[in-house]
């Protein structure tokens, strides 16, 4: 299913999220998603890879790095989360946040 990450960026910016993903059988890739933030500000994503590496079969980079304008963080993601399906606070990079928290 994949988390559902939610927080706030300034109207109308596009928030990337990246993690380095190498499986097993095949070529290292990045996963790479972008959203754009609504006019209040908030954005939501889901996101289908956690940061534990619980498997062989595929390794999946210690964070995900999220770029907004000019500022980049790394951010972690939980396999729980990711499992179940669950809403998440992310990375805010708004001065005016209504929900979600800077995660350095």
């Amino acid at each position: 299913p994949g988390a559902l990450v939610v927080g706030t960026a300034e109207p109308g910016q596009t928030v990337q999220f990246r993690v380095p993903v190498d499986p097993a059988l095949g070529s290292r890739f990045d996963y790479v998603i972008r959203v754009q933030s609504d006019a209040e500000g908030r954005y939501s994503v889901r996101l289908p890879y956690s940061n534990a590496s619980l498997s062989d079969n595929v390794r999946v980079g210690e964070s995900y790095r999220v770029n907004v304008g000019g500022e980049a963080l790394n951010w972690r993601l939980s396999e729980e989360a990711v499992r179940t399906g669950a809403v998440v606070d992310g990375p805010s990079f708004s001065s005016t946040a209504s929900f979600g928290s800077l995660k350095r």
